[in-house]
C-alpha cells in the first residue's frame, strides 16, 4: 500500500474501533439501568462478540506494527475461519 492510503486505512481503523468502544459502552450503561451487573464485564462481551471492531483490531495493529518495524511473531492476521 502507498503512503497515503496506509494513513487513510489506519485512520479509519483507529475511528471504527473508538466508535464500537463508545457504542459498548453506551449499550452497558443501558444495560445496567435496566439489569445491573458489571459493566467493565458486559463491554468487554459485546467487543469480543464484534466482528468489525476485532477486524478493525487486527488492521490497526498490522499497520501500527509496519510503522515502527516491529513484528507480530506467528499472529495470524486473518483467522482460518474467516
Amino acid at each position: 500500500m502507498k503512503s497515503n492510503a496506509r494513513k487513510m486505512l489506519f485512520q479509519a481503523a483507529k475511528d471504527l474501533i473508538r466508535r464500537e468502544r463508545l457504542k459498548a459502552q453506551d449499550e452497558a450503561i443501558e444495560y445496567e439501568k435496566k439489569i445491573g451487573g458489571d459493566l467493565n464485564v458486559f463491554i468487554k462481551k459485546e467487543l469480543e462478540d464484534n466482528r468489525r471492531y476485532g477486524r478493525a483490531k487486527i488492521v490497526y495493529k498490522v499497520l501500527l506494527a509496519s510503522e515502527t518495524g516491529e513484528t507480530l511473531g506467528n499472529e495470524s492476521c486473518v483467522s482460518d475461519d474467516e
